[in-house]
């Protein structure tokens, strides 16, 4: 298993284009915050891509907005990130 995945490659895995990653980086810093390379390619860990996957099911088949979808993921934080939460 890899460690670090670059954005096309979880576009590719996640279903979603890498410009509406970027933009959902915005949106959503608390929760996505992929390392970068000294070049500035951002490289993203397991945990990027299950969240990514978690705002997808919520934006396009729950249908929250990008307010309900950040309280969505305040709720489940723990379920989110374990013991280890920001």
């Amino acid at each position: 298993m890899k460690i670090a995945y670059s954005i096309k490659e979880v576009s590719q895995i996640t279903g979603v284009h890498a410009h509406t990653i970027r933009f959902w980086e915005k949106d959503f810093s608390s929760y996505i915050r992929p390392a970068k390379t000294p070049g500035g390619q951002r490289r993203y860990c397991a945990k990027d891509i299950e969240i990514l996957r978690t705002i997808k099911h919520l934006r396009y088949q729950e249908k929250y907005t990008v307010a309900g979808t950040l309280k969505e993921l305040e709720k489940n934080k723990e379920r989110i990130y374990g013991n280890a939460v920001p």
